[in-house]
């Protein structure tokens, strides 16, 4: 995976993620969305077989893009370290079953 910043502004960014579908996309959409100073986000992608995905994020001005999306994916990493925990020993839990 490649990220490359295309535009960046005072309250709004837009991200290219090279070799990304709508897998993480959509998780990083929804999990921005969730932040109260994230005005807008979204993705787009052009053609799934000859584009590159481009989100895009806008903020009140409060906090900027880049923080927003430093801290979502802080949050977001917890959360999947979190939930291979609870899968794993669910995983060990029913093979002793």
């Amino acid at each position: 995976m490649n990220v490359k910043i295309l535009k960046q502004g005072e309250n709004h960014l837009e991200l290219e993620i090279k070799g990304e579908d709508h897998t993480l996309c959509n998780l990083l959409k929804k999990a921005l969305l969730k932040n109260k100073d994230v005005v807008f986000a979204g993705y787009k992608i052009e053609h799934p077989l000859l584009s590159e995905p481009h989100l895009y994020i806008s903020t009140n001005g409060n906090v900027s893009p880049k923080e927003v999306m430093t801290n979502t994916v802080v949050r977001l990493k917890s959360l999947l370290n979190e939930f291979k925990e609870y899968f794993s020993k669910a995983v060990e839990d029913f093979r002793k079953s």
